[in-house]
């Protein structure tokens, strides 16, 4: 499958519904390697999520660490992709948060003095919510 036929299939389920139901996905989840150079079948993912997006305006959410995040980027990019989020798209976050429909959790509040163990604390891998680091 290529990633043309993956970003028809995932632009198919967005108009029409995931398996002929009426629920239809509000984003784009993929997961790749936590490596400075992905896997074919992670660029692959990574394209088609720059191609359902391009047709669709869903937002592309991805695990990954630092060093897979460039990668991830470049491939967005040669796809004209643009990492930056818009302001209608930062709007509706803000909403669902005061509304309660996403709830961020924090796993560990770290000072920016202590930037550095918050870095080396994600390296760990057993963050089990998001690593703040708080300038005040």
């Amino acid at each position: 499958m290529t990633a043309e036929d993956l970003a028809e299939m995932w632009i198919n389920e967005y108009e029409n519904g995931i398996d002929k139901t009426s629920i239809k996905p509000g984003f784009i989840k993929i997961s790749v390697d936590n490596s400075d150079s992905l896997s074919t079948i992670h660029q692959k993912l990574v394209k088609a999520a720059a191609l359902t997006h391009l047709e669709t305006g869903l937002t592309i959410a991805s695990d990954g660490n630092s060093k897979s995040l460039w990668p991830q980027l470049k491939i967005l990019k040669e796809n004209g992709v643009s990492p930056k989020p818009n302001a209608e798209q930062l709007n509706d976050i803000k909403t669902m948060v005061e509304d309660g429909d996403i709830k961020p959790i924090a796993d560990l509040i770290y000072s920016f003095e202590d930037g550095i163990d918050a870095y080396e604390y994600l390296a760990t891998g057993r963050a089990q919510g998001k690593v703040i680091i708080s300038s005040s």
